[in-house]
């Protein structure tokens, strides 16, 4: 098959780097999701030793102006937490989006694969032909020979 050439394959090229650089979008959505929702579980713990710390405080007597103070805080830390929250939400979507990318662009380079496959096919299916014809033309003319021979 040394002699086929696609002529669809600069096309079937593009196709394998839409792939790819799909691929890398996708494991880049990947990693800001999880460090994402690292940061969402880091906040969620802080926020709950903030509070553990504030409760053992508490008990053994604290201030108001402290007790404000404090609860300030855990309220500024639940904002942190839920915009964190839709922040994993966000990168959650963007995630799905690019596996969908990924995937329409693994169907595109699959469909230039196979149509390669089946003019391969072909081609390899008319160089069959054509070495048929040249192999009972020899023996045709073989035949030829050795008749008028004798």
């Amino acid at each position: 098959m040394s002699g086929f050439i696609f002529k669809f394959q600069p096309v079937l090229n593009i196709r394998q780097q839409t792939e790819d650089v799909r691929k890398f979008e996708m494991a880049k959505s990947v990693s800001l999701l999880e460090d994402e929702r690292e940061k969402l579980t880091m906040y969620k713990t802080t926020e709950d030793k903030y509070i553990q710390s504030m409760s053992v405080d508490v008990i053994g007597g604290m201030n108001l102006r402290k007790i404000r103070e404090c609860n300030s805080y855990i309220l500024h830390m639940r904002k942190v937490i839920d915009g964190q929250k839709q922040t994993v939400l966000d990168a959650e979507i963007h995630l799905e989006e690019s596996r969908e990318r990924l995937k329409t662009a693994l169907v595109e380079k699959k469909t230039m694969e196979k149509l390669k496959s089946r003019h391969a096919k072909v081609y390899i299916q008319e160089q069959n032909k054509k070495e048929q014809l040249i192999t009972d033309e020899i023996t045709t003319y073989k035949y030829k020979m050795k008749a008028s021979g004798d």
